[in-house]
Order: structure tokens, then C-alpha cells, then sequence
């Protein structure tokens, strides 16, 4: 059976750029590689190259000048941009959607924001990443322990800690928020509300337009991307750092640095995919 690749979805954060670098850093280390970035470019011009992603557009869009579709925010915001001529100019936007009800994301903006203050109290090493809409609703708190040298001497600390605290607001609402925790991955993440990528994965899918038939790649790296595996006709697991052993389910596996000459093979091979490659 011919495996014509008709689009590429992919994770950002460890799969496109490699996991160890800071979560909202600009110091160049949070952008992709050059020559990841300039064959993902060369691949949009032929099949729809889209993001599905926990980081907030804000983060995303210039970082990701190939892609025509975002999925934010774990599929909470979906953003559509109109293919651009060069990688170098800002986007138009033409289309924004949120999957959540603006009334129920305000107020649970101030949970989370309220959430976020009190972790960093009890533990000043984190980064509490604030994620938010394209119109600066605060949607998302990733909780980054990144900066510390053994991701996993913490880990149980700050996770019980930030169990107990979420727990405690949601005992209060009717509108919980939503925690995602990680096996191996230096960082907890709370959303507005119940989200995974496979919501992602089935919003980029209704707004692209793909040329005849064709399979869907996905790109990832952790558990949260699990659910976007599920429904890819080629799961393909990222692999950035001996550190991390997710439970990926996959059915093939990357290092992130072979990652751009995998993808220059697929091009020459007129998108076909084999496991030759």
C-alpha cells in the first residue's frame, strides 16, 4: 500500500526544538534548528505542515512561519494564518477558535493565575509559563522545573503540591481546571479546562485543505501527545534527550536531530513514506 503523505502535523516544544531548551526563552535556543525550519518551509509548499501544540499562539506563530495551521493551547485555541510569502513577515490571521466558553475561561483564568503565584511561592526555582489566548486570556500554567540540573529529584514534591492546590479549587467550582502531569518530562501543565491533542488533531484537520489521498504524519515527543498518535495514520515518536522516557504510542521513533534529514529523504522520495527511510 503507497503511503502518500498528504499532510504533517507536529508538536513543538521537544520535537521541533529540542526539550531542554527553555519554554519561553528568546535567546534563540526556543527556536527550530535552521535546517529543520528550512525543510519544513520547503515541505509547506507542497502538503499543509500544521501545529499542535501546549505552547500559546504568542509563542508559536513566529516561530513557526511554515505552518498555515496552529492548534494552542492543548486544541483550547485553533488559529488558521494565511500562508505567508517569505518566513520573515507577520501573519494575517483569518481565522481564531476557542473550544472553550469565554464566561467559564475568565474564570478560570483567575484560578489558574491564583494557582500559579502560590506554586512559585512554595517553590521560587520554577517558571510559571502563563499561556493565553490570542486576545490575552489566560487559558494555560505550565509549572517548568526545566532549569534544575536532575529533573526527577523534585518532581514528586512539586506534584503533590500542585495535586493538593488544584484540588482544593476545584472542590469549590463547578468548573474544575484541568491538570496533566508527565512521567519524565520536567514540568506540570493546568489548563482552563479539559484538553488533549486529540481535540487538537481533529480541529487542524477540518480547517486544511489537502490535495488528493493521502495519509497524515504526527510529529511528538511526550505522553500529551498520545491522543494526536491515536489518529495519525504514521505516529512517529521524537526522542531530544536521554533524560526522557515517555510511554509514547507510537510506531516508529526519531532522534531529534535526525529529524531534518529524515524529512529531506521524505521530499525526495516524492512524500512517500517507508520505513527505509
Amino acid at each position: 500500500m503507497s503511503r502518500k503523505i498528504r499532510a504533517i502535523f507536529a508538536d513543538y516544544d521537544g520535537t521541533l526544538c529540542p526539550a531542554a531548551n527553555l519554554r519561553s526563552s528568546d535567546d534563540g535556543t526556543s527556536f527550530i534548528p535552521s535546517p529543520l525550519g528550512e525543510t519544513l518551509w520547503t515541505l509547506s509548499g507542497y502538503i499543509p505542515v500544521c501545529i499542535i501544540s501546549s505552547k500559546d499562539s504568542h509563542f508559536l506563530v513566529n516561530r513557526a512561519p511554515f505552518a498555515t495551521v496552529f492548534s494552542c493551547i492543548m486544541g483550547i485555541e485553533t488559529l488558521v494564518v494565511k500562508r505567508r510569502n517569505n518566513n520573515d513577515i507577520l501573519p494575517e490571521i483569518e481565522k481564531r477558535r476557542l473550544s472553550i466558553n469565554r464566561a467559564r475561561l475568565r474564570e478560570n483564568a483567575r484560578k489558574l493565575d491564583s494557582i500559579s503565584q502560590i506554586v512559585q511561592s512554595e517553590f521560587p526555582f520554577v517558571t510559571a509559563e502563563k499561556k493565553r489566548t490570542s486576545d490575552d486570556l489566560l487559558a494555560g500554567v505550565t509549572v517548568d522545573w526545566r532549569k534544575k540540573k536532575d529533573w526527577d529529584e523534585p518532581r514528586d514534591a512539586i506534584e503533590s503540591y500542585v495535586r493538593k492546590i488544584v484540588s482544593k479549587y476545584n472542590n469549590k467550582s463547578f468548573r474544575p481546571v484541568y491538570l496533566e502531569t508527565y512521567s519524565s518530562h520536567p514540568f506540570i501543565d493546568i489548563y482552563a479546562t479539559k484538553c488533549d491533542k486529540g481535540t487538537g488533531f481533529k480541529h487542524v484537520l477540518s480547517e486544511i485543505k489537502m490535495k488528493g489521498e493521502g495519509q497524515i504524519m504526527y510529529l511528538g515527543d511526550s505522553e500529551n501527545d498520545n491522543p494526536a498518535f491515536r489518529l495519525a495514520d504514521i505516529p512517529i515518536g521524537i526522542r531530544s534527550d536521554p533524560r526522557l522516557k515517555p510511554r509514547l504510542e507510537c510506531d516508529f521513533v526519531l532522534e531529534q536531530d535526525m529529524l531534518a534529514s529524515f524529512l529531506q529523504r521524505l521530499l525526495r522520495n516524492d512524500l512517500v513514506f517507508s520505513e527505509a527511510l
